[in-house]
């Protein structure tokens, strides 16, 4: 882990509760086959982690080997005022010990957000990202 996190494979400075937030991108990226272009595809499978195009809703969506989470990135559409393309990244689900995302989930789902941080910033270096927390994320208590 510290190895991806020292080349920059993954943010170093990602907070430690990011996967319970939804991403919301503004660019002026068009569609996917404009920002797969410029993403490092090679070294997502060299982490174990899947990537599967689902044209029928506008979204990618990532998984690990080892199944402990599940991704996806969406294309909502164009912003309110017409100015930006919006696209939506949130963790759909993810394995848990003690109230807490398991340490291969974690790291797996910070490479994913890395990587398409870095692939909007070089399609568009004026990106922005907004994050605000999930709501609707179900945590459940095993008391025996």
């Amino acid at each position: 882990n510290r190895k991806l996190l020292n080349e920059g494979v993954a943010n170093k400075n990602r907070p430690y509760n990011f996967y319970k937030k939804e991403n919301l991108f503004k660019t002026s990226v068009l569609g996917f086959d404009e920002l797969l272009t410029n993403f490092d595809t090679n070294l997502l499978s060299s982490n174990g982690i899947t990537m599967k195009i689902d044209n029928k809703n506008d979204r990618l969506l990532f998984s690990n080997t080892s199944r402990t989470f599940t991704a996806s990135l969406r294309l909502v559409g164009p912003s309110e005022d017409g100015s930006s393309i919006l696209y939506s990244f949130r963790l759909n689900s993810w394995e848990s010990r003690n109230n807490s995302i398991v340490n291969s989930a974690r790291m797996d789902a910070n490479i994913v957000l890395t990587t398409i941080e870095k692939a909007f910033l070089k399609c568009d270096y004026n990106a922005l990202v907004e994050r605000t927390f999930i709501t609707d994320t179900k945590v459940s208590a095993h008391f025996f």
